[in-house]
């Protein structure tokens, strides 16, 4: 994997998204690869507007840095998005980012590169986040990803040292056997 782009997608400064994606960033400068990485909540999105110009145009009306962070996306071997779960599904941030792939769902697009969600969530039912991991499949066909699956980290509201020391694993070996 040559280029490689981490989204942080929660609005918490510092909080556990952050934490694995400061983890598989120091796997990667450990291996001497480099990684790009994005803080999505300091970026002004604009969300779908439902007007309908992207299916009669085959691109969406509004051209904005959301337009311009999807067609970036496509470039990268490897997107993983750290996302927080929110009442089972994405914030509304990375929510719109979603939503704006839909302008580019129907444009053919050879498959290039790879996408995988890692969310993290205070409760401990892990079922939660299924609508995430069923909404990434379409995501990532929008925009040419080949998607590899979610990695879940719950009870993260109770962080001991300890099952903090045993998510960096984790999450460690869930980056290290995407192929």
């Amino acid at each position: 994997m040559n280029k490689i782009l981490f989204i942080n997608c929660s609005p918490r400064k510092n909080g556990n998204s952050n934490y694995l994606l400061d983890c598989c960033r120091e796997y990667y400068k450990h291996l001497g690869i480099e990684v790009d990485s994005l803080d999505l909540t300091k970026l002004e999105l604009n969300g779908c507007k439902a007007c309908g110009y992207c299916k009669k145009n085959g691109k969406c009306v509004t051209d904005d840095i959301t337009t311009d962070l999807l067609a970036t996306m496509y470039n990268y071997d490897l997107v993983v998005m750290f996302c927080p779960v929110y009442f089972c599904g994405f914030d509304s941030h990375t929510k719109k980012l979603i939503d704006r792939a839909e302008s580019i769902y129907d444009n053919d697009k050879e498959v290039k590169g790879k996408i995988a969600l890692v969310v993290s969530f205070g409760a401990n039912s892990d079922e939660n986040y299924l609508g995430m991991h069923y909404g990434m499949k379409y995501f990532a066909k929008a925009i040419g990803k080949e998607y590899v699956g979610v990695k879940p980290f719950a009870n993260t509201d109770n962080l001991t040292l300890e099952l903090k020391e045993d998510y960096k694993n984790q999450i460690i070996d869930f980056v290290k056997n995407i192929k």
